[in-house]
């Protein structure tokens, strides 16, 4: 019968090996897995970066609930024509395209509410995973007239007036416009 004084050595030995082996295989495994979600990371930024720029393939069954009529009628009714065209864009990206005069007929103090309100309907029913966007195109020279992102509920580029847009003049430029306050 073997005594502890013989098993110690080969405790030791086959303790060393097995402490090796389980840090070589937890280290291989832990660079797979860091090496795994460093990709994942990377390509879920790619795709919330460009993914505007890819047309969707496919629409899942939660975006397609807004469908592109019903999108449709409610930018027909927000800009007031019936020049309006969508474009579904991955990761539930939606492009408009309306005429920059049917844009600019929304007055200015409303227009970001206006846009607001039409982008939060659209994200309100789509899926979030890859930070989907409302993008609103000039139809005519494919510039962005402005953008709201879903994530943040940030509307970007908002629109300042162009000078093709008439501005109401001030009482200094026409004076029929200047009340005096009542005296005291």
């Amino acid at each position: 019968m073997a005594t502890d004084k013989h098993l110690k050595p080969w405790r030791s030995l086959v303790g060393k090996l097995l402490g090796k082996l389980v840090y070589v295989i937890a280290s291989g495994l832990g660079r797979l897995f860091v090496g795994g979600f460093v990709f994942f990371v990377l390509f879920w930024f790619g795709a919330v970066l460009f993914g505007q720029h890819f047309e969707a393939k496919s629409i899942s069954p939660q975006a397609a609930k807004p469908t592109n009529q019903t999108i449709a009628e409610l930018a027909s009714n927000l800009f007031v024509t019936d020049e309006v065209r969508l474009e579904r864009r991955f990761g539930n990206n939606l492009r408009l395209y309306v005429s920059k005069d049917s844009f600019e007929k929304i007055y200015y103090p409303d227009r970001q509410r206006a846009i607001k309100d039409f982008a939060v309907f659209w994200c309100d029913h789509v899926d979030k995973t890859y930070v989907p966007s409302v993008y609103l195109v000039d139809i005519h020279t494919g510039k962005r007239l402005t953008s709201y992102s879903c994530l943040w509920r940030i509307q970007h580029h908002s629109n300042k007036p162009t000078p093709s847009t008439p501005r109401p003049p001030s009482p200094q430029e026409d004076p029929s416009l200047w009340h005096p306050s009542p005296k005291q």
